[in-house]
């Protein structure tokens, strides 16, 4: 990565870093209500697949609807500290049944094997 490419994902992180406190209000006001309708309709467009691969997770709440379905285990992906701290308070039960993770990584350089995370 370029050094000006690192110095916008920088950036990027800290400004999702700065507005994590807020950005469920946000996202709810800016979006007119819509995102409980686009979450909705993501985690139900994920089928039957056991696991799903939360990439730009944020705060976790597409990560805690796609744990609506019974059995599924979710690993949530971010690269901003802030927005996970978030996600890891909402998706809490989960993480101690082992069904939902959290990893800390750009999503550009996911640290994952080869084959995790694509369409099965």
């Amino acid at each position: 990565m370029s050094e000006r490419g690192k110095a916008r994902a920088i950036f990027v992180r800290d400004m999702f870093g700065a507005v994590a406190r807020r950005y469920d209000l946000l996202n709810h006001l800016l979006s007119a209500g819509l995102d409980h309708r686009w979450r909705s309709r993501a985690a139900s467009a994920c089928g039957r697949a056991e696991t799903v691969l939360d990439v730009c997770c944020g705060t976790g709440d597409l990560a805690r609807a796609l744990l609506a379905r019974r059995g599924r285990r979710v690993v949530a992906c971010d690269f901003s500290s802030a927005m996970l701290a978030r996600a890891r308070s909402k998706l809490g039960r989960a993480l101690c049944a082992g069904r939902a993770s959290v990893l800390e990584a750009d999503a550009l350089r996911l640290p994952l094997a080869d084959g995790v995370g694509g369409r099965g």
